[in-house]
């Protein structure tokens, strides 16, 4: 069976981040449907009408709507991504449920309003449901997460992580992430308010888990470029996830070959991971739960979870 898929929002994750209609992979909705031979992407929609021409053109999609309402009339549709400005998120996810759209495939943070966000949770019984923390998919940090939780490298110590950009557009990111590698936080508090706008901020602060693991999150100032970087150190080694999740280094214990009185690091691997993968993933795991059932690895309660933690570091600053 192939599902007819929509997307809202001709944006950069809906398919501009791909130079060219992809045949192997892909970092964007659009590919990530034409990747998967389940899935065929018919519809599209966009206030902007020179967007919504030039998005037609490069994924050869002749069903093309500026009002996503007369989209969601006259399509048939299985699976609708949702990639428009976080602030649209609610509406347009009230109104696919309403319509009743199978999958959703909803961009984060799921809301800026914690009611919102709750309200998704709610509408989404019943129907297949992902929220975009994308490093969910990525095979090689699902199997760092393993590792980690099996205690391979030991006890976990600590993990710091560096970002750019906003605490709800960036910073939800690593607050999603650092949730799925070691649990629900026992205590989240602001440090530092580096810089604020009337939607999003960059913030200085930490969470605390079972076992005394803290993740410490800095807030990078002033830069024009994107930047994640996770170094998670544990009692046997140490562990760094640069480069937005693309890359990992693996550091062990070795003795100090000149003094030979202390031990130090040394890395021992370094390696790509799967992220060109994860949104295709993402989508055939869409796929697997509308055929067989089962909840997805990011799901809206997920996605709330990031949302409410980051509504409680920012309401510490008043």
């Amino acid at each position: 069976m192939q599902f007819k898929s929509a997307i809202i929002g001709c944006g950069k994750i809906a398919g501009g981040y791909d130079i060219k209609v992809p045949d192997k992979w892909s970092f964007t909705h659009a590919g990530a449907y034409h990747l998967c031979k389940e899935t065929r992407l018919t519809a599209i929609a966009d206030i902007s009408e020179k967007a919504l021409n030039e998005f037609s053109q490069k994924w050869e999609v002749g069903n093309c709507y500026t009002d996503y309402k007369e989209l969601l009339e006259k399509e048939s549709i299985d699976v609708l991504s949702i990639c428009l400005p976080t602030e649209k998120h609610y509406e347009v996810f009230k109104y696919a449920c309403k319509k009743g759209i199978k999958a959703i495939f909803c961009e984060k943070p799921l809301s800026y309003d914690l009611g919102e966000a709750r309200d998704m949770v709610g509408m989404s019984n019943g129907r297949v449901v992902v929220v975009n923390y994308f490093r969910r998919w990525n095979p090689a940090l699902v199997q760092l997460r393993e590792e980690l939780c099996g205690g391979k490298f030991g006890k976990v110590l600590n993990a710091t992580i560096h970002y750019t950009k906003g605490l709800f557009v960036n910073g939800s990111h690593l607050v999603d992430l650092m949730r799925w590698f070691f649990g629900e936080p026992k205590d989240v508090r602001l440090i530092r308010t580096n810089w604020q706008d009337a939607r999003d901020s960059g913030v200085d602060f930490f969470m605390t888990f079972s076992n005394n693991i803290t993740s410490y999150f800095l807030n990078v100032q002033g830069a024009n470029y994107v930047f994640i970087n996770i170094d998670i150190l544990t009692e046997k080694g140490r562990i760094v996830i640069g480069q937005r999740g693309q890359k990992i280094e693996k550091y062990e214990e070795v003795a100090e070959p000149h003094f030979q009185r202390f031990d130090i690091l040394k890395r021992v691997e370094t390696k790509e991971t799967g992220w060109r993968d994860c949104l295709t993933i993402a989508v055939q795991e869409m796929v697997d739960c509308l055929e067989n059932g089962g909840r997805t690895s990011c799901t809206p309660e997920d996605g709330l979870r990031a949302l409410e933690i980051c509504c409680d570091i920012v309401s510490q600053r008043e």
